[in-house]
């Protein structure tokens, strides 16, 4: 029998399934606090991946998005953009979509299915002109974890595709069975996935399944939107099995780890603000010697643990020519305090607390750029690049 690493006999203290069904059942009915016994999985600070999916957030805003089918072009921006992995979008054989639809038993069954699709050019009518089998494109909104932030409202601008309402006007009933019917439908076929349109990587279960939703985020956060679409385009790419990720303290590890929730289905740990960088590369040299070296680490951290208090760290993993990527999340995007100045962004990007002009003096200050300072070590690749503008982001 082979003998077991040390990170095996760690991980084999903690059953998943047990976990999820005694300690985040407990958390979930208000029990645990009251008799939730001590074990080891605590003592060493594991959770389980992916249990921030039994999480339920359909209390939290009283408005969620529903579709104007009509509209929906099948562009995609909203499920990309969607920081709570509460907007997801399918697409459907036509002829499954029509077998569906007519197996309800009542008009009002059959209109809120149909409600969720619609026939859109690139889905159905680019296909169909090919020879291929089309398409029928559906958008559908999990309550559970939809917080009413309205992002997926503002991306979808132009095409009017999506609008609030008060989830009581419907009951969070009609929302629940939207949702029941994502999940009964097959995932989306691969021929419907265009690899040169990189949006499209949100339509496969591969690369959706890296975070669940159900983080503790604030509503709207726009860090977690950076990082879905890191994850998605990583897993997509290498498989969701290849990625690990070593998390400087910030928000980010406070979000996923609010015990017992974790959003993350990939392994994931979280280090000293100001060493993650070397801690990723501890792993890193870890995961060689294993024989891991096709595995893709990432290390996260703001500008704080990364370019000011941990540059050091960062600068001897650059100059090391090691196989780990580096996010540098901009403070303004995720900070507690909100609105500071991003030390590590170029020097011309406004912030709300150094704003700048005639009518307000605002603060002036020259900033130490991290692109600058990356393309000072040799072998790097540097791409600044934002969350609002996928089609840069996801080549980058």
């Amino acid at each position: 029998m082979a003998t077991k690493t040390k990170e095996q006999e760690l991980f084999d203290l903690i059953d998943i399934e047990d976990f999820k069904d005694r300690v985040v059942c407990g958390y979930n009915d208000g029990s645990a606090e009251l008799g939730l016994a001590a074990d080891l999985s605590v003592a060493r600070s594991i959770i389980a991946p992916g249990t921030a999916a039994l999480r339920d957030f359909s209390y939290i805003g009283p408005d969620a998005p529903v579709l104007d089918n009509a509209n929906c072009v099948g562009c995609m921006e909203c499920v990309t953009e969607c920081p709570d992995t509460a907007i997801l979008g399918k697409v459907v054989p036509a002829d499954e979509y029509e077998r569906r639809l007519a197996a309800f038993d009542t008009d009002a069954e059959r209109e809120q299915f149909a409600g969720h699709f619609n026939r859109t050019r690139k889905f159905y009518d680019a296909v169909e002109k090919k020879g291929g089998k089309p398409g029928m494109f559906g958008i559908f909104i999990d309550p559970t974890k939809c917080k009413g932030c309205a992002e997926c409202v503002e991306v979808c601008g132009e095409h009017n595709a999506l609008h609030m309402e008060v989830k009581d006007d419907r009951g969070l009933e009609w929302f629940k069975t939207g949702w029941r019917h994502f999940l009964e439908l097959p995932d989306t076929p691969a021929e419907y996935i265009n690899e040169r349109v990189l949006t499209d990587m949100m339509l496969s279960s591969e690369a959706l399944s890296t975070f669940t939703g159900g983080a503790g985020s604030c509503m709207g956060c726009g860090e977690v939107s950076a990082l879905r679409m890191m994850l998605a385009a990583t897993a997509f790419v290498h498989g969701k099995d290849n990625i690990g990720l070593v998390a400087a303290t910030g928000c980010n590890t406070v979000y996923a780890s609010t015990y017992p929730y974790n959003p993350y289905t990939v392994p994931w740990m979280n280090s000293l603000f100001e060493n993650a960088a070397t801690t990723a590369a501890g792993v890193r040299l870890r995961w060689d010697q294993m024989g891991w070296g096709e595995k893709k680490i990432w290390t996260l951290g703001g500008d704080g643990g990364m370019i000011d208090i941990g540059f050091q760290a960062l600068s001897r993993l650059l100059a090391s020519g090691m196989d780990v990527n580096v996010m540098i999340l901009d403070t303004q995007v995720y900070s507690n305090t909100g609105g500071q100045t991003s030390t590590a962004s170029f020097f011309g990007q406004e912030a709300k607390l150094s704003a700048h002009g005639k009518a307000r003096g605002g603060k002036v200050e020259r900033r130490k750029e991290a692109g600058q300072i990356a393309m000072v070590h040799p072998a790097g690749y540097v791409a600044p690049t934002t969350a609002a503008h996928p089609n840069h982001l996801h080549p980058a």
